[in-house]
């Protein structure tokens, strides 16, 4: 019989649940296990578990784990008999049915692995600056994560949706460390973290493990090649100094007119001055303003697609940012200290 705080045991049930489907098609899945002194939980791609003080072992399937939600704080009672689940609480007693704790997948079976440990803050950093443009793809299913690297300048965090890269850098680490997390982990390795000194990562041929204080992620290990993201933002470029601010403000207004269809803003840039233009049939916009500047050369057109470009430049806060440029034809880069972007350019009309 599992004896534990009802808000104890919610606590612990809230991180596994982030990975179970109550309508998965394999039926012990769609609830948690209890076995060998942890809570488990899988979708089947990632498993999720924490420590339990219980020598009991069965599956808890979704519909009780919903009753305890429900009951009043106290102390509650859970056993299983018969592929039977009674869970008692006071004065309340409710019964359903489960099964065999054999039924639920295995957890993957991990062999000696030497973890490398990241600072939990500077992950939580990383990982919420870059993670937004990590998308799953079926033909490149190493982009359906955040890339971690081990660089010359420290640690680098790097997510691209093909359009558009974001690279942030800082710390350093004592052991290399070159892996993909996928999406889904990274975000729960960050929603489970907050009371961790450090985030450990470690890893097989197959699989991602991030041990976070007592919770456990195991996860798959994202097959392919990752792009090299230093050489396409490493590219010396022309440089302009804008303030955040100001410039996100611009495009956030070229959003109004042109976020219904998509279509490309025009950005004039010049000795000192950048022209925002957006013209569709639903509306026009114009604005221009002014920036420190000695390049007498003549200005440049570059067509950017408004809406991805506004979400890059709201990761940048507030404060100075350094814009890069080339050609019509080339990325746009910006920066701002740890935080490095990229953007491809939309072609425009004018353009040959």
């Amino acid at each position: 019989m599992l004896n534990i705080s009802k808000v104890e045991l919610c606590e612990k049930l809230a991180v596994v649940k982030q990975v179970i489907n109550s309508k998965s098609q394999i039926e012990a899945t769609r609830g948690a296990l209890i076995s060998n002194g942890r809570i488990v939980g899988t979708d089947l791609t990632t498993f999720i578990s924490v420590p339990i003080d219980t020598d009991e072992s069965f599956i808890l399937p979704y519909k009780a784990i919903q009753m305890i939600e429900q009951l009043p704080d106290g102390f509650v009672s859970i056993g299983c008999k018969d592929k039977k689940i009674c869970i008692q609480s006071d004065t309340i007693t409710s019964r359903f049915s489960t099964f065999n704790a054999s039924d639920f997948p295995a957890l993957p079976e991990i062999s000696e692995i030497e973890p490398v440990a990241i600072e939990t803050e500077f992950f939580k950093t990383a990982i919420s600056n870059t993670i937004f443009l990590a998308k799953e793809s079926t033909s490149n299913p190493v982009y359906g994560g955040v890339c971690i690297k081990h660089g010359t300048d420290g640690v680098d965090f790097v997510a691209c949706d093909g359009i558009r890269l974001v690279n942030y850098t800082a710390g350093s680490l004592k052991n290399k460390i070159d892996c993909v997390i996928p999406k889904q982990a990274a975000a729960i390795a960050v929603s489970v973290c907050c009371d961790s000194e450090n985030v450990l990562i470690g890893a097989t041929a197959k699989h991602l493990i991030l041990d976070i204080g007592d919770k456990r992620i195991i996860t798959r290990v994202l097959g392919g090649q990752y792009l090299d993201f230093k050489k396409i933002l490493n590219v010396k470029r022309k440089e302009i100094k804008l303030d955040a601010g100001l410039i996100r403000g611009c495009i956030s207004r070229s959003v109004v007119v042109c976020s219904d269809i998509m279509a490309p803003v025009k950005l004039e840039i010049g000795n000192g001055y950048m022209n925002i233009e957006a013209n569709t049939a639903d509306g026009t916009y114009n604005e221009n303003i002014t920036f420190e500047s000695n390049d007498e050369e003549n200005s440049i057109h570059i067509g950017v697609n408004s809406v991805k470009f506004l979400e890059l430049l709201k990761k940048f806060g507030s404060g100075e940012i350094t814009l890069e440029y080339t050609k019509p034809t080339e990325a746009i880069i910006i920066r701002k200290d740890s935080l490095k972007a990229m953007i491809l350019p939309v072609k425009l009309r004018t353009e040959g």
